[in-house]
């Protein structure tokens, strides 16, 4: 499984437009069809960067990818980009993998990513779930000490390793030697309390130590997600897109 991020910043003030475009314009049709087969999530950024909004895919292969942005350029109405282009002053994209850690690999049900363990039962109204994004830029030489630094907090204190995961992802195209982990939360204290949870803990504490001096940069954003349901489809139960 291929998995794509995009990351784009927006003029300030523009998301309202954007949101209503994808009602208008990829709410229904052949693009809407795509996005139920292959969005995970649309995210914006709530505190970190500024009109910032993240989109995540997935895909069985690059060949995949190919077929399905030929699919959509050809269906989506040409009036779409012509709104929503000039929102955006730029992107970035990058294709992913799941870590080498089999308790960080996503969880499959019925042909199709699951909902993050644990948010059902929460009965959360997935349109007000938070999501941390954690992005960790390593030094060429930092992967093959980060991916085993990790494992062994799996090991260590799993309940803090996979407590609320949405994703985790290993770059491959884009910038490259990338770790993003994503966590869901219900509020800003449950973010701080799992904060402070982390800090405290040992396990927490080795794991930082041993990948620290191979960082290049490490940044934490607090996301929401799509208010649309066809654009949150990791979020909610299968039937309910």
């Amino acid at each position: 499984m291929i998995l794509e991020r995009r990351a784009y910043d927006m003029k300030p003030g523009t998301l309202p437009a954007f949101w209503q475009a994808q009602r208008d314009y990829n709410a229904s049709g052949v693009y809407a069809d795509i996005l139920a087969a292959h969005n995970l999530a649309y995210l914006a950024t709530v505190a970190g960067p500024a009109e910032q909004l993240i989109e995540l895919h997935r895909y069985e292969s690059l060949d995949q990818w190919k077929a399905c942005a030929e699919r959509a350029y050809a269906h989506i109405n040409p009036e779409y980009f012509t709104l929503a282009r000039p929102l955006i002053l730029r992107q970035e994209s990058g294709f992913f993998l799941s870590p080498p850690i089999p308790e960080l690999t996503p969880r499959w049900a019925g042909g199709r990513l699951a909902v993050p363990e644990g948010l059902s039962a929460a009965g959360v109204d997935p349109a007000s779930v938070y999501v941390v994004e954690t992005v960790v830029d390593l030094r060429p030489d930092g992967p093959p000490v980060y991916w085993p630094a990790l494992r062994e907090l799996v090991s260590a204190a799993p309940e803090l390793a996979t407590h609320h995961l949405v994703l985790m992802l290993n770059s491959i195209v884009g910038r490259l030697h990338r770790a993003v982990h994503y966590r869901w939360f219900v509020s800003v204290r449950e973010v701080e309390e799992f904060r402070h949870r982390c800090a405290e803990a040992a396990a927490w504490q080795r794991f930082t130590r041993a990948y620290r001096d191979f960082v290049v940069s490490e940044h934490t954003s607090l996301q929401r997600v799509a208010p649309l349901k066809v654009l949150r489809a990791l979020f909610e139960r299968p039937g309910e897109l």
